[in-house]
């Protein structure tokens, strides 16, 4: 009896950018090219335009793709819980895909995917109930993404490693050099960057994200009741 040939998946928009996805997370954005890529898939590089126009099209569909993953919080929560909801989301989807980062915050890849906007667009319902204006509220958006970012950067030495790589890393950190008379300030510190996790960083941030927001509501509030009253 012959021995059964394996069925070959047919080529699609879906597996091309997860086996770019795949390329980009192993070797990096460097890495990604069209010809590159069909070699991955076996197949020739002009069979990649039939499912994407070109490289500008596959990094748009790679980022669409990881970014369309995120879970979207309950609407019943409170905003500030969906905010958070969000923003860990986002964080945690760059750690696993930490290149991303950089396409999102340059020109190289374009937000498009139905279901990316919508988490956009719960960010800033998010924000109409915090009691902040719209050029706050405006504010608030950015530096909300900006923190996220920031924070896949600093948790992955810059992009260049995964978390679990860069905390080995921050593991086998020697906190005595920093353990000297003339670093008194560093030197107490020092014991408890073992001993802090990278995710109570963000944690700790985005209460005092929340609490900025809270006390600009509040002098908003004071505002206007002050230019009420003088009316």
């Amino acid at each position: 009896m012959a021995p059964r040939k394996s069925v070959k998946e047919p080529l699609s928009r879906t597996k091309i950018l997860e086996t770019a996805l795949r390329l980009i997370d192993k070797e990096g954005l460097s890495a990604l090219s069209m010809r590159r890529l069909a070699g991955q898939l076996g197949v020739e590089a002009m069979s990649l335009y039939n499912h994407v126009a070109d490289r500008g099209d596959l990094l748009d569909g790679v980022t669409n793709l990881v970014l369309s993953r995120i879970e979207p919080p309950d609407a019943k929560l409170p905003w500030q819980s969906r905010l958070e909801a969000i923003a860990m989301g986002l964080y945690r989807a760059l750690l696993a895909h930490p290149p991303l980062v950089t396409l999102l915050a340059t020109t190289e890849s374009r937000v498009s995917d139905p279901a990316v906007m919508s988490g956009l667009d719960m960010i800033a319902a998010a924000l109409v109930e915090s009691g902040l204006s719209r050029a706050q509220q405006v504010s608030a958006f950015r530096g909300l993404i900006a923190m996220t970012f920031g924070f896949v950067m600093a948790h992955t030495q810059g992009l260049s490693s995964t978390k679990a790589a860069a905390e080995k890393h921050w593991a086998a950190w020697d906190s005595a050099q920093w353990m000297r008379p003339e670093l008194p300030n560093l030197s107490r510190l020092a014991p408890q960057f073992l001993k802090t996790h990278a995710d109570d960083d963000l944690r700790f941030m985005m209460k005092a994200y929340f609490a900025a927001i809270a006390a600009q509501a509040r002098a908003n509030k004071r505002e206007t009741a002050s230019e009420s009253a003088a009316r």
